[in-house]
Formats: structure tokens, C-alpha cells, sequence
């Protein structure tokens, strides 16, 4: 985690809805882009913390995939974050049993941007802009929110 020091912050603000239309700490796009290849550069970033054992973040997989291979949100990067595990090959079990076609970060990479959000309940999904603008965030599962995603990437 040496590395990552520089992106945990010691404000201890946990993002929440009343963030919304704020701009988030820059270091945290920073570091999310650094880990996706330069070629998915998009306009909105679709932030999915969960768990492997939660059983709503399992449950949220399947909407997130439809999400991230609709041609009609090519501006939309989701991106899977796991803080929790650390085993590469669970992970990789993990991302085939469920067919997950978006990228997943784990490890410290992960661990970092949690500390950024300091979520406190799984799933959480936030859609943030390439400016860095917090455009939606949810805590649980909802199909609802999923719906309301598209028509703002859209």
C-alpha cells in the first residue's frame, strides 16, 4: 500500500448523495484511469464497489454487464471494485463463474479508492464524469438505479 499513499486522504469524509454535483478529489481519477488501458478513455465512469460474498453485489452483476456491453452507453466505463479480496485466483474464478465483462480492481489499487469513498454498506454504485463530477450515487441494489444510469449516460 506504500505506494498508494499519495490517494489516501485523511479528511475522513465518506461520499454520500450530498455530494452529488460536487467534484471529486482528482487523485481518485487519477487513479482510476491509470489502471484502465488508454483506449477505454470515456466520458463517465461507472464505480461498482462490492464483495464476492455480498450476495446483492452478485446480484447487481448481471445489470452491470448490460450496462457495460450496450453499444448505445459507449461513453460509459464500468469498473468493478473489490477492497476485500487479495487472492488473484479467487478473483479470477470469481470473474468467469459470472461472466463479468467489465474490468475489476482489486488489491491495493482498490483498497485506495475505497479509502477515497469510505463506503459503508455493498453494493455501492457511483457514476462519476472524466471532469470529475459526482453524477449518482447508490447505495444496494436497484434495477430503478441501473434505468436512471443509462438515461443519464445516454
Amino acid at each position: 500500500l506504500t505506494s498508494y499513499k499519495k490517494f489516501i486522504f485523511s479528511d475522513n469524509k465518506q461520499l454520500s448523495k450530498k455530494d452529488i454535483g460536487k467534484k471529486v478529489n482528482d487523485s481518485l481519477l487519477i487513479l482510476l484511469k491509470s489502471v484502465l488501458p488508454k483506449e477505454s478513455e470515456k466520458k463517465y465512469y461507472l464505480i461498482d464497489l462490492f464483495y464476492q460474498s455480498c450476495l446483492p453485489c452478485v446480484k447487481s452483476i448481471p445489470f452491470l454487464n448490460t450496462l457495460a456491453k450496450d453499444s448505445l452507453l459507449k461513453n460509459l466505463q464500468v469498473i468493478g471494485i473489490d477492497p476485500v479480496e487479495r487472492d488473484t485466483l479467487n478473483m479470477d474464478k470469481f470473474i468467469k463463474r459470472y461472466k463479468i465483462v467489465y474490468p475489476i480492481i482489486k488489491g491495493n489499487t482498490a483498497i485506495a479508492i475505497w479509502n477515497y469513498i469510505k463506503n459503508s454498506s455493498y453494493p455501492t454504485t457511483l457514476l462519476i464524469s472524466n471532469t470529475g463530477e459526482l453524477l449518482r450515487f447508490h447505495n444496494g441494489l436497484s434495477e430503478n438505479e441501473f434505468d436512471k444510469i443509462k438515461k443519464d449516460v445516454k
